[in-house]
């Protein structure tokens, strides 16, 4: 397998090259094809197109954000200097993916206290891998 390391437009022919050191490294790939009204630069790897702003378009995000009522329901009561374990939410501290876990629950949860309308809170794991949300 090649790994290209340098990319150069010269004139209308796509020059690519292994070292990227100097001009003469870089091979022939072809002409580019030239479209009225776009314009392509190339900078090593990258390529751009300029094109008119009613050209551009795009795609839905992923998957909607969704928070559990029961949760929101949960915070909602909650004041400041008081706290809440949630200990189904238990994680193991000794596992692989202990940290990307506890990510993944940490902003579960703080949606979940975003949308009880919460806005100083903490997030903090015990020792045994339980979170607990402390209202400030």
């Amino acid at each position: 397998m090649c790994e290209v390391v340098a990319c150069a437009t010269i004139g209308n022919v796509v020059k690519i090259g292994g070292n990227g050191r100097t001009r003469d490294s870089l091979m022939d790939v072809g002409e580019v094809p030239r479209q009225e009204g776009i314009r392509t630069m190339a900078k090593n790897e990258w390529q751009f197109e300029e094109i008119d702003a009613d050209q551009v378009t795009g795609t839905p995000r992923g998957r909607k954000s969704s928070v559990d009522p029961q949760l929101i329901d949960a915070f909602r009561g909650l004041t400041a200097g008081r706290a809440i374990r949630i200990p189904s939410q238990k994680l193991d501290p000794t596992a692989d993916n202990y940290r990307n876990e506890k990510a993944r629950v940490s902003a579960m949860l703080r949606s979940a206290m975003r949308a009880a309308g919460h806005d100083d809170f903490s997030i903090i794991f015990s020792p045994e891998g339980v979170p607990q949300i402390k209202v400030k």
